[in-house]
């Protein structure tokens, strides 16, 4: 049990003297978040260095800011700023093309959408489809199971020269898709309980409907075996048929 305290726009805070577990925690947030516009501070687990070290990714922050300054150097010298980020975060192109179709809802504290994308270039003639629920979490090439987390899947709005928040993806739109490959936290311990309870949402979110299956009798396998895919990336195997990075 741990205290937490939040914060929203209009001023309004609390704090919990005592939480009964993680899920309990965001359970809380989520509800909070409903009723303040999906906008909440939160500050949780307050511990010193020693304890933390062991329990987040180690890397994501520095990581972060090195692909962060070598977008920024090369979109203001000019330079191909996707090249520089695929570089310094050792990813892999995934997709270049014009936005078709974007929609999304805001739901019990998430943010769930698709955004549908036909190529050109390289990619003509083929389609991209991501799903995200806050964050981007699995692609489609071609109704083809493509690239999905823990790896991330990051787009860019080539007009604006900027990273597309997904909501806000529009339909015209010509966008890069690429993606980098995930840290090595799944080794590290307690790391499958996050990765457990992000498969079963998975799981729960886009399991099809019964019009769904008919048309493509091959996706509920593939939802399953998406979700013993995350489990296998918690304990840090490799070789899934998904995500190349793993």
């Amino acid at each position: 049990m741990c205290p937490m305290a939040v914060m929203n726009e209009f001023g309004e805070g609390a704090v919990f003297t005592n939480v009964f577990d993680d899920e309990r925690d965001e359970d809380l947030v989520r509800a909070l978040a409903v009723v303040s516009r999906n906008l909440i501070a939160v500050i949780d687990h307050v511990n010193t260095a020693a304890v933390l070290r062991d329990a987040i990714i180690q890397g994501a922050i520095s990581q972060a800011e090195r692909i962060g300054k070598a977008f920024l150097e090369a979109r203001d010298s000019g330079d191909d700023y996707v090249s520089a980020v695929l570089e310094e975060g050792k990813g892999r192109p995934m997709f270049r093309g014009v936005v078709t179709g974007s929609h999304y809802e805001t739901r019990d504290g998430y943010t769930f959408g698709e955004i549908e994308l036909e190529g050109e270039d390289d990619f003509e003639g083929h389609s991209l489809r991501i799903w995200y629920q806050n964050e981007n979490i699995i692609s489609w090439l071609d109704n083809e199971p493509y690239v999905t987390v823990p790896d991330l899947i990051c787009v860019f709005n080539l007009a604006e020269a900027m990273p597309q928040l997904n909501p806000d993806a529009e339909v015209g739109e010509h966008a890069a898709v690429i993606a980098l490959p995930r840290l090595q936290y799944g080794r590290r311990p307690g790391a499958w309980r996050f990765s457990a309870r992000a498969a079963s949402a998975l799981k729960s979110i886009i399991s099809p409907s019964a019009e769904d299956q008919e048309q493509s009798p091959r996706i509920s396998s593939m939802i399953w075996r998406l979700y013993i895919d995350v489990f296998s990336s918690a304990s840090g195997t490799t070789g899934s048929p998904f995500a190349p990075f793993l």
